[in-house]
């Protein structure tokens, strides 16, 4: 019997999960990362704001803010802001997409009524342009 509840575990991939998701929601906040040939880098992002749906939350009550600044010549840090509007704590990750290239950001407990920011510092090519996109992964 305990055999076959190990099934499901064993023929599945968690893909470096660490929590088990309740949520799993895209985030608005896609731009465009410019690197000149000096290595500086600008953010280009085209965000449409309608009257009647101002609301940004995701995952029942959670705001994504994603910016960046520029660290040194040929990096930048990227800030993942999470803004908890629920009477609940929140607990998850970040699934930032940088081109091709997917990593999860871990930003832990959010308070209710709270907020988080995470730094991390990427590594950029010079004289190149990035798209950069993430998910929402939150867990219990």
């Amino acid at each position: 019997m305990f055999g076959v509840l190990l099934i499901p575990l064993w023929t599945s991939s968690l893909r470096g999960l660490t929590h088990l998701l309740t949520c799993d929601e895209t985030t608005d906040t896609d731009f465009s990362l410019i690197v000149a040939p000096d290595g500086t880098a600008s953010a280009l992002s085209s965000v449409r704001v309608d009257r009647d749906k101002g609301d940004r939350e995701v995952c029942g009550g959670l705001v994504v803010d994603v910016g960046v600044r520029s660290s040194t010549a040929g990096s930048s840090d990227l800030l993942i802001t999470i803004s908890n509007r629920t009477g609940f704590g929140w607990h998850g990750s970040v699934q930032v997409d940088l081109d091709d290239v997917s990593f999860p950001i871990a930003v832990g407990e959010v308070a209710p009524d709270a907020s988080v920011t995470e730094v991390v510092e990427v590594d950029l090519d010079r004289d190149r342009t990035y798209e950069i996109g993430g998910k929402l992964l939150i867990g219990p």
